[in-house]
């Protein structure tokens, strides 16, 4: 934070888009924020980011000269971001090895994030992609709570249409069959559950969660 600029967005409010130049890359300091991906009139919701998580155009890659045109991210409720630029970023990482390994964890976890996103995109069922999105999302936003894991926060049928990149009907529908198959249900708070037992049992195709720790 000493080193970049600190920034803070409001709710809905567009931190990074396509076509920005040396956007730089964003710490967030507190809050969350929705990366997405557009096109063809279409969007997908590739991942909420939270505290501690870093994105944007990397600005330590810039030299490369590659844009991802459609990529942007905006902010869900009031987020501070660090901003860090490219000549930021180099010195960082070669003079604190600790934020190098942050800097790497975040693209490992991203890059591993983007292919299993990819996988189901392509040959997964909408069932299997909702399942596979909600444990995701889980891993990072959600606690184990007595047999089953309790998203932490509020996932409408859009969001979940976004994040798999299928109509909200079909969302929707996918919910229902999952809720009658008790692979998922509702808390009286409206908060998501997910009961990783029977999608073991029901789903033996979907992504496994290893760890019943918080992430």
């Amino acid at each position: 934070a000493a080193v970049g600029g600190a920034r803070v967005f409001d709710d809905g409010q567009t931190i990074y888009g396509s076509g920005q130049e040396d956007g730089g890359t964003h710490l967030i300091l507190s809050g969350e924020a929705g990366m997405y991906q557009s096109g063809n009139g279409k969007r997908i919701l590739i991942q909420m980011l939270k505290q501690g998580d870093m994105f944007g155009d990397l600005a330590f890659t810039s030299h490369l000269g590659i844009s991802l045109q459609g990529s942007y991210a905006v902010a869900t409720g009031t987020t501070r971001t660090c901003v860090l630029g490219a000549h930021d970023m180099e010195r960082l990482i070669a003079e604190c090895p600790a934020f190098a390994m942050l800097a790497l964890t975040s693209l490992r976890e991203r890059l591993h994030h983007a292919e299993g996103k990819i996988k189901d995109l392509a040959v997964s069922t909408a069932q299997t992609r909702v399942v596979n999105e909600l444990i995701r999302h889980v891993v990072r936003h959600g606690e184990e709570r007595g047999g089953f894991y309790e998203i932490d926060n509020k996932l409408t049928h859009q969001s979940i249409a976004d994040m798999t990149g299928i109509a909200r009907e079909t969302a929707t529908k996918t919910l229902g069959i999952l809720e009658k198959g008790n692979m998922i249900s509702w808390s009286p708070d409206g908060f998501l559950r997910l009961h990783i037992d029977q999608v073991r049992r029901a789903c033996p195709q979907c992504l496994v969660l290893r760890s019943a720790r918080r992430m």
